[in-house]
């Protein structure tokens, strides 16, 4: 195998390369992402969790995929039950879109910012003290939603 072409079919298969299509005409656009994971040998053990997160995370920035965004949070949270805390390192790719996700939902449609807020705790289960990091926006977040009868144990 040519090692330029098994770089490029490495790249593209991450989301990564120019040829990028996953994400409908040209991919999601945003490059800026693109160095977000490092380029695996599919020998490597992180490499099918690299692959599936990268997927998932591009799909949960896309506002307009919204209507997917349980789904995608549901795969993250089965991946990350499976990894343990293997997960640690994947946390800053994961838990500030997921934040800026459930800080745009509407509270007024049905019960999915309360599915994403019991999400959370299970991640904060699963990473323990590695979620220090992000406590003061997490509990920004409670803030904001305490107003809302349904954010509330009953």
């Amino acid at each position: 195998l040519d090692p330029y072409r098994h770089k490029e079919n490495q790249t593209r298969l991450l989301g990564m390369g120019p040829k990028d299509n996953i994400g409908g005409e040209g991919g999601s656009g945003d490059k800026s992402q693109a160095s977000e994971f490092p380029v695996l040998a599919p020998s490597s053990k992180d490499y099918y969790p690299t692959v599936a997160i990268n997927a998932l995370m591009r799909i949960l920035r896309d506002p307009t995929l919204g209507i997917h965004h349980q789904m995608v949070v549901q795969g993250l949270m089965f991946i990350f039950k499976s990894l343990g805390l293997k997960c640690v390192p994947y946390l800053d790719q994961v838990v500030p879109p997921f934040l800026h996700v459930i800080r745009g939902t509407d509270p007024s449609v049905g019960n999915q910012r309360e599915f994403f807020v019991g999400q959370l705790g299970i991640l904060v289960s699963i990473v323990k003290q590695h979620i220090r990091k992000y406590l003061e926006q997490i509990f920004l977040l409670i803030q904001e939603n305490w107003q809302y009868p349904t954010m509330v144990l009953h």
